[in-house]
């Protein structure tokens, strides 16, 4: 999808209802509009709706709690669908995109009609796009959107169910992807006994460093995307036969080498690929450098499609973040930034930033000791955040606790080859992740964890592997089904 246009998609869950381990079904005890709003502390009340409504052909208790934090004149917006039939003692938290901390109404519908209480929040910002940057400078609203707000969510969310069905919730998890899934694993970090189970991928867990990285396309030559994707094909072709098979899809990314450089003077998009071109193709992979030379944070891989962040315009949300946050200028050019002043440009969001807004502390300790359980999946042609600080954030958190098998007894990462964001189906053709909330469910309430992750798409169906293992092709049967792929 081109640049500027709402290419984060909030989760589309498809899921059936699925019942309890004691197959419990809760009615409501009291009416919708008896319903008072919880206290929450550090938060005063500033208005509660509750009423009866039908979203997405689903009928529900619409309840919106708006809340304010002191003198900061704050107005925070969180919506809870309680479900009027067919509810199952579960909570289920939804993510935002982008800039945007959350969706509401028929965003929340299809959960609801799954048998899920559900909720979502704005953080105080109502009616924002995904490239909002109107809270820059706000100190509340920063604070709301990086970690507050999903937490006074949840338990607003949690109280009103208990209120409503005259039951604790039996289960509660966090389903987001993007920003959703920063949010997943903030929650996880910073309120540990939230919920039982997160499912969060492809999050933006470094958004005080992946954003800026950009701008090292500062080159004085901003290639088409023509030129990407002839390269990225070029790419492909190299590296597809590395896992045995050939299905068009790189299943093995880290051991691809492919120099872009070998494209040099081949016909493409009405031209020639030029050695610029090349350059920058390459450099985007390795991504950023230190003042050294040396790596400091990892780039794309190939076959993804490098048009978003290294396109003719800079990619929309990381210009935002540079230019009204880092440089609290909402009018400065993120062009003028130079290759080599990139790495002072990281290091200067990363020391502003990462306190509040980093997601990446891998001390899930926490979290772990409370009972909970936690899946990501991520996919290796993201073109937006690179599935290098996914990967790095896992062994960091493994080498803090003892090991990958000591993680994996409540937290499990399954990595998607040829699959984009959050598996929008915009570039990438690698089989996504089938249901993968329901292997969650599966975990958390029957003690069933996942070794592989089911995935399916028009080059077949996949079983994705449980990192680190990866994808290779058995040798006999057909490429598009599972049983002839087997990770390693």
């Amino acid at each position: 999808m081109m640049q500027g246009s709402s290419w984060i998609v909030a989760p589309f869950l498809g899921l059936t209802a699925l019942p309890l381990a004691t197959g419990r079904i809760y009615s409501p005890v009291i009416a919708c509009s008896d319903l008072k709003a919880p206290k929450v502390k550090g938060a005063e009340l500033v208005n509660i709706t509750a009423q009866e409504a039908t979203s997405g052909g689903v009928d529900v208790c619409d309840v919106n709690v708006y809340l304010t934090h002191g003198n900061a004149g704050d107005n925070v917006r969180i919506q809870t669908y309680l479900p009027l039939r067919g509810y199952t003692g579960r909570y289920q938290g939804l993510g935002g995109a982008g800039m945007v901390a959350g969706f509401f109404d028929e965003n929340l519908s299809a959960t609801a009609g799954s048998g899920f209480a559900t909720g979502s929040t704005d953080a105080g910002r109502a009616n924002v796009t995904q490239f909002d940057d109107s809270w820059s400078g706000n100190d509340q609203l920063t604070i709301n959107f990086a970690y507050l707000s999903v937490h006074e969510m949840t338990v607003v969310g949690k109280a009103l169910a208990e209120d409503f069905y005259g039951h604790p919730v039996e289960y509660s998890y966090w389903n987001g992807c993007s920003n959703g899934g920063r949010q997943g694993y903030v929650a996880a970090q910073r309120y540990p006994n939230d919920y039982d189970g997160i499912m969060a991928n492809s999050p933006g867990i470094n958004w005080d460093r992946f954003l800026g990285y950009v701008v090292e396309v500062a080159e004085d030559e901003f290639p088409s995307s023509c030129i990407w994707n002839f390269i990225a094909a070029a790419a492909v072709k190299a590296c597809d036969k590395l896992d045995g098979g050939e299905d068009g899809v790189i299943n093995l990314p880290f051991k691809c080498h492919f120099n872009a450089e070998s494209t040099i003077g081949r016909k493409a998009c009405n031209a020639s690929i030029t050695h610029v071109q090349a350059r920058i193709w390459n450099e985007v992979v390795k991504g950023p450098r230190d003042d050294e030379g040396n790596s400091a944070w990892g780039g794309l891989l190939p076959g993804a499609d490098f048009s978003y962040l290294a396109g003719t315009s800079p990619f929309q949300i990381a210009g935002v973040w540079v230019a009204a946050f880092v440089e609290k200028d909402h009018n400065f050019d993120i062009s003028t930034i130079r290759k080599e002043d990139l790495y002072a440009e990281m290091l200067k969001s990363e020391s502003m930033y990462r306190s509040v807004m980093g997601g990446d502390d891998p001390d899930l300790s926490g979290f772990r000791d409370a009972g909970g359980k936690f899946i990501s999946w991520h996919g290796l042609v993201d073109q937006t955040v690179p599935p290098y600080g996914m990967i790095n954030y896992r062994r960091r958190v493994e080498k803090l606790l003892g090991g990958n098998a000591a993680v994996n007894e409540f937290y499990r990462l399954f990595l998607a080859p040829g699959v984009d964001h959050c598996a929008a189906g915009q570039s990438g053709i690698g089989a996504q992740p089938s249901d993968p909330f329901s292997l969650l469910v599966n975990w958390v309430e029957n003690g069933v964890a996942p070794d592989v992750m089911p995935a399916k798409s028009k080059i077949g169906k996949r079983n994705l592997c449980l990192f680190p293992k990866e994808l290779v092709y058995t040798g006999k049967g057909n490429l598009t089904e599972a049983s002839s792929w087997t990770c390693i």
